[in-house]
């Protein structure tokens, strides 16, 4: 039986430990798509952060043609990049090229070229209470844009729990975005209303969390993920790229995860975030 299975954090790139090929190790296992999240380059301007957006977003096209697979492309400045241009420069450069960088990422969005502002957020290590508030003020203007260009935020932030799934939702309510265009990335099985607080997780795939999750929401109102980065010096690096679809489909033929659910992360999730 097809079933639709889909990775909702998925790196891949043309120099990487597996390229191209990581996505067919995905498909071969039984994945149908993917959202295709840039990696940090830590660019110093906006013109060279653009410039990596579109190179991601040709990269996403040509793992499309070349595999059939459906490929939701993610961009956005990762939280550690602005953070760099602070220690060179200072906050006022940083914040600067932050906003830009959310500018010309929600340019790119709003004219359909890809589909989630992401990963996006907060540094998720330790850091001076003024460094996160600033990222935390950066955060909530690219909810802004992701607001004003119609598509979802994908967050990068640290271990999260139900107080700060729910800090995250009212800096989306300030924003004017929808919580529920806001996914938890490396999320754990915060999958009750009570837990999530309106966002949507994104389950690191472990099996531990797929059964946790199942049992407390086992309609399926989550998506699952690897995190699957492609970086040459640490190969399979979080988890493998084929792990979601073998995870969801072992499950699916021990009677764990009913077709009805597979469909409801595997396909209406993602369509209903990213587009049909």
């Amino acid at each position: 039986m097809a079933l639709p299975v889909h990775d909702n954090h998925f790196h891949c790139r043309p120099d990487g430990w597996l390229g191209i090929e990581a996505a067919r190790r995905f498909q071969a296992a039984g994945g149908t798509s993917i959202a295709h999240v840039r990696l940090p380059s830590y660019p110093t301007t906006v013109e060279g952060f653009e410039a990596t957006c579109r190179d991601h977003i040709a990269f996403s096209a040509r793992i499309r043609e070349e595999t059939g697979l459906r490929v939701w492309t993610a961009i956005g400045p990762y939280p550690l990049e602005p953070l760099q241009v602070a220690k060179a420069l200072g906050w006022e450069a940083a914040e600067d090229f932050a906003r830009g960088c959310f500018d010309a990422a929600g340019r790119l969005l709003a004219a359909g070229e890809a589909h989630c502002m992401g990963e996006v957020g907060r540094a998720h290590f330790p850091v001076p209470e003024e460094t996160q508030g600033r990222l935390n003020g950066l955060l909530e203007y690219g909810m802004g844009v992701a607001k004003d260009a119609g598509v979802p935020v994908m967050l990068h932030t640290e271990h999260t729990e139900a107080a700060t799934m729910a800090e995250f939702g009212r800096m989306a309510d300030r924003a004017g975005l929808p919580r529920d265009r806001v996914i938890k990335h490396y999320c754990g099985p915060l999958v009750r209303a009570e837990e999530h607080h309106g966002l949507v997780p994104s389950i690191i795939a472990g099996r531990s969390n797929i059964r946790a999750a199942l049992e407390k929401d086992p309609g399926g109102r989550w998506m699952l993920e690897t995190d699957y980065i492609d970086e040459p010096t640490r190969p399979d690096v979080v988890m493998p790229p084929d792990t979601v679809p073998k995870r969801v489909l072992g499950l699916f033929q021990n009677g764990e995860i009913t077709e009805s659910a597979t469909h409801r992360i595997g396909q209406e999730w993602p369509e209903r975030l990213y587009g049909a």
